[in-house]
């Protein structure tokens, strides 16, 4: 029977529609898989959660090793706690909690989702902040600015209170700079306020300073090799996923419920979850055997017997038969667990040289976006020329990651100043401050 356009477009549209939905599933990092699969457990009757683990209300959300990949400031704020003082339960809400804290160590999670995420009371999830809240150093664990000022202010030997009350009631205005309004408010002369607000600039805006770099970045693996006599074997992190399964309870309600609607609820629920398994199997097939063939290009490197060799992404959708973006999907935001235990990027296996971007623009996470056309060097070569930089640089005035970037792209190449930090740092070569001398 041959198709109307109308119905050939339609199929065309559903195809399309099946395959955005794969590809976004396929570019999910298992971190985000795992709160995807959460959402859909949330949302979804037809689904059932059940804990595994010798522990049942530990979650494997966030992969440890007893403590053994803390560090930086993270392991300077668990330091201070008392663990003996407290129990399992208690330790663990506290490391999950100093793990989801921002950067800048700001808290701006609410307690009712962490008690949702770890399956525990919200007064249990408050009573462990409040005691967060109490460490080093001062004003860990506010919600935003505001909070955060005001335990400066009160923490000050002699309380400024007319500064207090600005803060707590009139910081929009402060931040404006509309002096007169808080002039009037106050009933104090403009100089006074321009005072006051001078006075509130020696103040931090963030408990930890954006200035300091933080070496240690915790991830999560989506990919581990290990070594088996002489032999590489890659598996992906998927053990979670044995946690999730079909609500017996409901699929029996399923089949024995004579209402209509109810049961075409149903249908359509377990619909929605078997599609979204078929994603996710999608993107397990696609994504281990694009680290099967990488992991077996790069070897002699992984076992520690040679040097990473070239490998390009364009070469790995030749073999597979698929698209460089869909291959770029796959890479992008994964992390590989080497064979030795260290965590590293997945993007870390290509060093693709001369590669020309798309006309689109499209590019990869260390890409200018906006010089479409331009030559792209391989990360080795990147940091060979950091390195060089680095190396030339004024010793008294050194070159900024800003300052790199700028240098690179009148070289033609063009790469975030994030990522041009990102591989300072990978090479050992400290920040513009620490290098002056």
């Amino acid at each position: 029977m041959k198709l109307s356009a109308g119905q050939e477009r339609c199929q065309s549209q559903i195809l399309n529609q099946k395959q955005l939905q794969s590809l976004g599933i396929l570019e999910l990092s298992v971190e985000e898989l795992k709160e995807r699969f959460y959402q859909e457990y949330l949302e979804n009757p037809m689904v059932d959660y059940k804990e595994t683990g010798s522990q049942s209300w530990r979650e494997e959300s966030f992969h440890r090793e007893q403590q053994a990949e803390e560090s930086g400031w993270r392991k300077e704020i668990l330091e201070q706690i008392d663990f003996r003082q407290y129990s399992g339960k208690e330790e663990y809400l506290f490391r999950y909690l100093v793990e989801v804290l921002d950067e800048d160590g700001f808290f701006r999670l609410a307690p009712e989702a962490i008690a949702s995420s770890v399956h525990c009371e919200t007064e249990e999830v408050e009573a462990c902040l409040d005691i967060l809240m109490k460490l080093e150093p001062l004003g860990i664990f506010s919600s935003d600015v505001r909070s955060f000022l005001i335990r400066q202010i009160r923490a000050e030997e002699k309380v400024d209170e007319i500064l207090l009350q600005m803060v707590e009631e009139d910081l929009e205005e402060v931040a404006k700079g509309h002096i007169s309004r808080l002039s009037r408010k106050f009933s104090l002369p403009t100089a006074e306020i321009r005072k006051k607000i001078e006075a509130l600039k020696k103040f931090q805006m963030s408990p930890l300073t954006p200035q300091k770099e933080w070496e240690t970045i915790y991830v999560e693996e989506d990919i581990t090799i290990t070594e088996e006599q002489q032999a590489l074997r890659v598996c992906l992190n998927e053990r979670w996923m044995q946690s999730y399964c079909l609500n017996a309870n409901y699929i029996r309600m399923m089949e024995e419920s004579n209402e209509k609607e109810l049961v075409a609820y149903f249908q359509n629920s377990v619909r929605k979850y078997r599609k979204l398994l078929e994603h996710t199997k999608r993107r397990r097939d696609t994504l281990l055997q694009l680290a099967e063939l990488a992991a077996d290009v790069q070897k002699k490197y992984l076992l520690g017997e040679g040097e990473k060799k070239r490998l390009t992404m364009t070469e790995l959708a030749e073999q597979m038969g698929i698209g460089i973006s869909t291959v770029h999907r796959a890479v992008k935001g994964k992390y590989v667990r080497l064979p030795k235990g260290e965590v590293v990027p997945f993007a870390s296996f290509f060093q693709g040289k001369g590669v020309v971007l798309p006309k689109n623009g499209e590019a990869g996470p260390e890409v200018d976006k906006g010089k479409p056309g331009s030559r792209i060097q391989s990360g080795d070569d990147i940091k060979a020329r950091i390195r060089q930089l680095t190396e030339r640089e004024n010793k008294q005035d050194p070159l900024s990651d800003e300052r790199m970037e700028s240098q690179l792209r009148e070289e033609g190449i063009f790469v975030k100043r994030r990522t041009i930090a990102k591989y300072r740092q990978e090479m050992g070569i400290p920040g513009r401050a620490d290098r002056r001398e």
